[in-house]
């Protein structure tokens, strides 16, 4: 085996991964911004108009002064609007305003949660890429396996000892495969851990199943704090 200078590799390995965050943290800007208009456009005009007449109907509201190319507006708000139900969807917007609102302990909880989205995308990136890796180790052990298949034949006819470097590279080959299963085996174990505990928040999907799910979490949410009595905005 050639020798690598694994210092130069792990440069380069760093520099791909730092390159693709970046990328990553630029798109996840874009959201930011999304929910910042969605904030600023929408949940706060709302607000305002809720605290003038409580009996304002948030439907009617949406749909007088929105419509769907206004894309800063989260999928569940137009699913709400399109179900018809005003109380949920007041609900919604009112536990949307709270979490949105930039006061100290929301902005650290946002911080939190990008912090968590960009160690989801490192895991799943450096997962992709142990697939990758194992898969090449994977081949060349079998181009390796051939060749001494291939060596062994032609050495027993000719009366000869196996090469002793096939060997060698053989046995490289096999525990740098083992030892990547077993880092892939528990990145694996860590990635599905982290998507059943912290599974992704995408307030923009379009997955009705998902939808469902963002809308009874908020709901939940906004009935917990109204029994408590903990905002003087409800």
């Amino acid at each position: 085996m050639e020798n690598i200078d694994y210092f130069k590799l792990l440069g380069i390995v760093g520099a791909i991964i730092t390159f693709i965050i970046t990328f990553f943290n630029k798109e996840q800007s874009k959201c930011g911004k999304l929910e910042q208009e969605y904030f600023e456009k929408l949940l706060v005009l709302y607000v305002n108009e809720y605290m003038k007449n409580n009996e304002v109907n948030s439907i009617r509201f949406i749909k007088k002064k929105f419509n769907r190319r206004d894309y800063f507006i989260p999928s569940y708000i137009f699913y709400l609007v399109d179900k018809g139900d005003k109380v949920l969807l007041h609900k919604v917007l009112i536990e949307d305003y709270r979490e949105k609102c930039p006061n100290n302990a929301n902005v650290i909880l946002k911080t939190m949660d990008n912090i968590f989205h960009t160690m989801n995308f490192i895991v799943i990136f450096i997962y992709y890429i142990f697939i990758f890796v194992v898969g090449i180790l994977f081949l060349m052990t079998l181009k390796e396996l051939f060749n001494i298949a291939y060596y062994f034949i032609n050495d027993i006819a000719s009366g000869m000892n196996i090469s002793n470097s096939n060997i060698s590279n053989l046995k490289f080959y096999i525990v740098a495969m083992i030892i990547m299963v077993i880092i892939l085996i528990l990145i694996l174990i860590l990635w599905f851990l982290k998507f059943f505990i912290n599974n992704i928040n995408d307030d923009y999907t379009m997955i009705d199943k998902k939808i469902k799910g963002i809308v009874e979490k908020k709901k939940r949410r906004y009935d917990k704090s109204e029994d408590k009595c903990k905002y003087y905005i409800n």
